[in-house]
């Protein structure tokens, strides 16, 4: 199965570090815009948490399994 994007950030994202959204642009090496997008989705879901500050950083949430390998057992839940 090849990784998404959300997965491929969220795993650049070192445990108890804290990123900004330029930190994840140029780590991830991929536009603005989508990494904008990528990050509410992952906080969104609790994959990341933001602490609010002047600039928003964000941080891995110590959930053990990738949002691809959540989707994929929400998947088979709802096909029953």
């Amino acid at each position: 199965m090849q990784a998404s994007w959300a997965d491929t950030l969220w795993l650049l994202m070192a445990e108890g570090e804290y990123y900004s959204i330029r930190d994840l642009i140029n780590i991830s090496g991929q536009p603005g815009s989508i990494v904008t997008d990528i990050v509410n989705f992952l906080t969104k879901y609790g994959f990341v948490k933001e602490i609010g500050t002047t600039e928003p950083l964000f941080t891995r949430s110590s959930i053990v399994i990738s949002p691809t390998q959540s989707m994929n057992i929400l998947q088979c839940m709802t096909k029953g």
